[in-house]
């Protein structure tokens, strides 16, 4: 073979391997791409609100819904629902009266 050929078929060869793969990163994402799905105004729970009573406390103010975003495998998240989903808020070590700020939980029955 000459050097011309050689560089040829080493060359193709190359181009050959990129191609494969480009085509298998594509085909990776075509089978199950990555999206975001939008859930809005889901109610918030308050759990342990029975050790707050026990103390003579209450809550006067908090944010009833919540809005929550999924970013996930698309064959997941196109068959999760809004009743698929809870959002709650535990408030059961809470020993004295004030403001305090704690975080939405949520969970993902499926």
């Amino acid at each position: 073979m000459t050097k011309k050929k050689k560089k040829n078929k080493l060359l193709h060869t190359a181009l050959a391997v990129i191609a494969a793969i480009l085509l298998w990163i594509i085909a990776l994402n075509e089978t199950d791409p990555t999206m975001r799905k939008n859930f809005v105004n889901i109610a918030v729970e308050l759990r342990g609100e029975d050790a707050l009573a026990e103390q003579n406390l209450v809550i006067t103010k908090y944010e009833s819904h919540v809005d929550i975003r999924l970013l996930g495998a698309a064959k997941s998240l196109i068959s999760t629902a809004r009743t698929d989903l809870a959002a709650y808020v535990n408030i059961s070590d809470i020993t004295e009266a004030g403001t305090y700020s704690r975080s939405v939980i949520s969970d993902i029955f499926t």
